[in-house]
């Protein structure tokens, strides 16, 4: 890990790619993830629309990967290209995604020992991806027993797929699925209210 990646980390965080272990929810996780938000921030600038701790360690109360997911919404991807040396010296690592030409990725960690810390997730403000994540985590947060059967498919899933995360992930879609479509119905009619 470089100098300005170990910086960056300042709790106990990570996983060696494709194992999956679940850690009991920990406060660090929030400090963590504001920390890296504001590094961003002062990166992106006006190029972010919004930037959100988002993924299972923001869910309050369950168990989670010690890996922390951050979303930016943006208003043009094309346009992360001019960042892109900023990001690079303060630790961020671009990760390409060709099978998703309307969604970028970069990860913190070491990926010459596939350890990673941080997963930042980039995608259009007015995308389906920005606004499946964002409603995911608000609505799990706002209704503590689905989060509490997430957390149970978690548990049984990483029993089973210790060390092969494309499983883990496999066995979690149609959860997550379900999940982006109850989340969007719930969103709609708190608007509406």
């Amino acid at each position: 890990m470089s100098a300005a990646q170990s910086t960056m980390v300042r709790s106990p965080l990570g996983l060696p790619k494709d194992t999956i272990v679940l850690q009991n929810p920990n406060p660090t996780w929030a400090e963590e993830a504001s920390h890296t938000i504001q590094q961003l921030r002062n990166i992106f600038g006006d190029l972010a629309v919004d930037i959100q701790h988002i993924g299972s360690t923001a869910i309050p109360g369950i168990k989670a990967k010690p890996v922390i997911d951050i979303g930016i919404a943006v208003h043009d991807l094309a346009a992360i290209k001019s960042i892109l040396p900023q990001l690079t010296a303060a630790g961020f690592i671009h990760r390409p995604r060709r099978d998703t030409p309307d969604y970028s990725m970069f990860v913190i960690g070491d990926i010459d020992a596939y350890f990673k810390t941080h997963h930042i997730h980039i995608d259009p403000h007015d995308s389906p991806g920005w606004h499946n994540r964002i409603n995911f985590r608000d609505y799990l947060t706002a209704y503590p027993s689905k989060a509490r059967e997430y957390e149970a498919l978690k548990i049984e899933l990483a029993e089973k797929h210790t060390n092969n995360r494309s499983e883990y992930l496999k066995g979690k879609a149609a959860f997550i699925e379900r999940m982006f479509t109850e989340a969007a119905e719930w969103k709609k009619t708190r608007r509406s209210k």
